[in-house]
């Protein structure tokens, strides 16, 4: 029953029961449904095939109310229909072009070094020998240097030596062919005979493509 009831006096005292008062809660939402049905609905519809032409717009109105009424929130598909357009693009980057590329900072061309160029010409030849003055049997180095007319190094020149006697250590004869090194020099070792004269010659020649070729002569004592 929805009525809790119990005599009291004359008169029966009734309380409404739980279940009466969610009855009476659903009733009095659809005759609040039925009521703006009914006052939507146009005045004077008329049948066709047996089916009331009415508006659209109170068909959707009855709907959001019904769901208010039952549910107190929006119908499920409103979150679905914002969601979708609320859905935050993101931008595609592409990892394999860089945004700002790095590039590697250039040197000025004030600064770069210049290349060493040979200048063409003739070659300047020294011969130095260390010590000039041996004993017989004795032994001396030859220094020989080539540069340019601008005292530059004249590297990777042919030279050759040749002496009036005795023999160098590194060839075994009189004569002896080399090439100089990146500073333009070049080394070689000349022994005297025993028994030996006073003084023996040297002469040098160097020859590079390019350059004219340079003479000089050189002479050690022999006591």
């Amino acid at each position: 029953s929805p009525f809790l009831c119990s005599p009291k006096g004359r008169r029966h005292h009734c309380n409404p029961s739980r279940r009466g008062v969610e009855e009476n809660q659903a009733g009095s939402r659809r005759r609040a449904t039925l009521g703006i049905a009914s006052y939507w609905e146009p005045q004077g519809a008329s049948m066709a095939n047996g089916t009331p032409r009415s508006s659209v717009l109170p068909q959707i109105i009855v709907a959001v109310v019904i769901a208010l009424a039952v549910g107190g929130t929006s119908p499920w598909w409103w979150k679905e229909l914002h969601r979708e357009r609320n859905v935050p693009t993101t931008p595609v980057v592409n990892p394999s072009t860089p945004s700002n590329p790095v590039r590697p900072a250039s040197t000025p061309e004030s600064e770069r070094p210049a290349p060493a160029v040979e200048i063409g010409g003739p070659i300047e030849v020294r011969c130095v020998l260390t010590p000039m003055v041996i004993s017989p049997g004795g032994a001396s180095e030859l220094l020989i240097q080539a540069t340019s007319t601008q005292n530059t190094p004249v590297s990777s020149a042919n030279v050759k030596v040749g002496a009036g006697g005795g023999m160098f250590t590194s060839s075994g004869g009189i004569t002896v062919v080399g090439t100089t090194a990146a500073d333009g020099s070049f080394r070689t070792v000349w022994r005297s005979p025993d028994p030996a004269t006073q003084r023996y010659g040297f002469n040098v020649s160097v020859v590079k493509p390019g350059f004219d070729e340079g003479e000089n002569d050189c002479t050690v004592t022999v006591q």
